[in-house]
């Protein structure tokens, strides 16, 4: 992983008024880093923009459970839902068009992962040059 962590506590409100990926509730969400295949170990934090929206129970579960035993148990795809909220996240801002994005090309989680990424390094300058972070 980068050793530079792209931190951005705008995003990070965004992700927190979400509702829950788990229970669809807006009450006592909190931004769960995700780790699979982020390149951070115990206690290293990924970048802010590989987050999702998690009640704070369910964020004690998904530790206590692990990642991948509670995103298959909750039949959720954490790349793909991470994906959908940067992309809103770019849709509200303006950033980009969509249709810039060429989603369709996507195949395997690690492309919707690269994917991620790339479009995290144009939110996060876009964030920069307005002065949001």
């Amino acid at each position: 992983m980068n050793s530079k962590v792209k931190k951005n506590n705008y995003y990070l409100t965004f992700i927190r008024s979400q509702k829950c990926v788990v229970t669809d509730s807006y009450y006592n969400v909190v931004a769960h880093h995700v780790r699979l295949n982020a390149g951070a170990g115990m206690g290293q934090k990924p970048d802010d923009y590989l987050t999702l929206p998690i009640h704070a129970n369910k964020h004690y579960e998904l530790h206590n459970t692990g990642e991948k035993s509670f995103w298959a148990k909750n039949k959720i795809d954490p790349f793909c839902s991470m994906l959908i909220y940067i992309c809103e996240f770019v849709a509200k801002h303006e950033i980009l068009e969509l249709s810039e994005l060429n989603l369709s090309e996507l195949k395997t989680n690690h492309d919707v992962l690269g994917k991620i990424r790339n479009i995290s390094e144009t939110v996060h300058q876009f964030c920069i040059l307005n002065k949001l972070i």
